[in-house]
């Protein structure tokens, strides 16, 4: 399982180091300059959710299937 998660994580992360620079460019060169903090944002934010988007998911995964083996899936849809 983690196997091809890492491979998959691999591949994303050298399709978006190649990409971003050239679409930040882009950016600069057709909108005013000051688009380095919005980039800022967009790099703190993306790399916050590959660090803990996978343990949040996991966790609140984990709630919903303790609550459907506590409460059965007639009472959750009812």
């Amino acid at each position: 399982m983690l196997a091809p998660d890492s491979i998959i994580n691999v591949g994303h992360g050298i399709l978006v180091a190649g990409m971003n620079p050239m679409l930040n460019h882009i950016v600069d060169i057709r909108h005013a300059s000051q688009y380095g903090i919005i980039n800022g944002i967009y790099t703190a934010s993306y790399n916050l959710g590959l660090g803990v988007g996978k343990p949040v998911l996991f966790a609140v995964l984990h709630c919903f299937i303790v609550q459907l083996e506590i409460l059965g899936p007639a009472e959750i849809y009812n």
